[in-house]
């Protein structure tokens, strides 16, 4: 017998294997097998896509829907269907505009705490002076504006030269989104941002925080209280009451560690499904949504995939964990196994080059700036993906 975890009666729980925990978060980012589905759909199912690399949820789609067509992510990004903004962990992900006004409300209480920090009450701001210029700037922001603009039109309601700091603490929490432009990922180096929709009556922050949670699980789950809490960098003070209300809507497991996970009524747990390999995009989600990255990244080489400056790298994932890394130059696609990969995974793996090649038309040397890591990186085995 174990406690639930949050000091309620004991009770016996189902504990998960790790197996079974593996395959349930590869089968709920649809990672198993591609899917005919739209692609609203499909961004609604994962939740959130990882984008700071602007290609990243490109390949993310092409990994999970069959016959993907870029052109139909250009136009959902351009039309605002799709939110690219500072969202979970500070870092920029893509959500559909039905749910990012849940995501947005859930952050923002906690990215607000930033003003506290001292990079921001060193350059002499205040959370007062953050509420005087915030709802005249996201009127401003109905249109796109660059950020030469957007510091020009702060200093002017400020009546002085506005300090990166305050434009620095605006966009990590409030209502706005990255405007697109032309290049190929539909998001340049030239960043323009624009006020995005929160609707008339947005959702209550505490209601907002329970919707993302059951959206988390129903995506990545069964997961811990810890790893919502490092997927999204929101504090245990702000999870814990949130899962003890929402009571009868979860169930509960355990790991084989005797963590407590949580899940929705209706998850499935799956024993065993048929994989493919995928050539992952760069910080896809699925390897950042777990406390323990070991449910998709063996620990052995997690410091070789995740780098110490936070660079996640495009992996390999062999048999539902990540096995390896590659790179595209020139249109043609690198891999290095970091852990063994029998002749027909890599077989299977050049087969997967020709599902993205659409991507690698756009972008012969797709995530070049990255490339400077290849050469540190020892593999077992190296091969050109033809």
């Amino acid at each position: 017998m174990t406690t639930d975890g949050v000091g309620a009666i004991p009770y016996d729980r189902r504990m998960l294997t790790a197996r079974q925990l593996n395959r349930t978060a590869v089968a709920r980012q649809h990672l198993d097998m591609r899917v005919d589905v739209p692609l609203d759909e499909m961004v609604q199912r994962v939740f959130v896509m990882q984008s700071q690399e602007p290609a990243s949820p490109y390949v993310a789609m092409a990994n999970r829907i069959s016959g993907f067509d870029p052109l139909v992510m250009d136009a959902m990004w351009q039309s605002g269907e799709l939110i690219k903004s500072t969202q979970l962990r500070v870092t920029l992900h893509g959500v559909h505009q039905l749910d990012y006004p849940a995501v947005q409300q859930m952050m923002e209480r906690r990215l607000r705490s930033r003003m506290n920090e001292k990079r921001f009450r060193a350059a002499g701001y205040t959370p007062e002076t953050v509420e005087a210029v915030l709802p005249p700037l996201l009127e401003y922001l109905e249109e796109p504006r660059s950020v030469p603009e957007i510091k020009a039109f702060l200093s002017a309601e400020l009546g002085e030269p506005a300090e990166n700091e305050l434009w620095w603490i605006i966009k990590s929490f409030a209502p706005v989104r990255h405007a697109t432009s032309d290049a190929p990922w539909s998001f340049g180096p030239r960043l323009s941002f624009v006020a995005a929709p929160v609707g008339s009556n947005p959702p209550d922050p505490d209601d907002a925080l329970a919707a993302c949670f059951l959206r988390y699980l129903r995506a990545f789950g069964p997961a811990s209280r810890a790893d919502f809490g490092q997927f999204t960098l929101l504090t245990q003070a702000m999870i814990k009451p949130m899962v003890e209300q929402l009571g009868d809507q979860l169930v509960e497991y355990e790991d084989p560690d005797g963590n407590v996970l949580y899940d929705v009524a209706d998850g499935e747990i799956v024993d065993d499904i048929e994989l493919r390999p995928r050539l992952m995009a760069m910080w896809d989600s699925v390897l950042l949504a777990y406390a323990d990255r070991s449910r998709i990244i063996p620990e052995e080489i997690r410091k070789t995939v995740i780098r110490t400056n936070g660079d996640v790298l495009p992996t390999l994932l062999v048999d539902g964990h990540v096995a390896g890394v590659w790179q595209v130059v020139d249109g043609v696609v690198e891999a290095k196994a970091l852990t063994p990969i029998s002749e027909a995974k890599w077989e299977l793996l050049a087969d997967e080059v020709a599902a993205l090649q659409p991507l690698f038309d756009r972008d012969p040397n797709l995530y070049s700036r990255y490339h400077r890591w290849w050469p540190r990186i020892d593999g077992l085995d190296s091969r050109v993906l033809v």
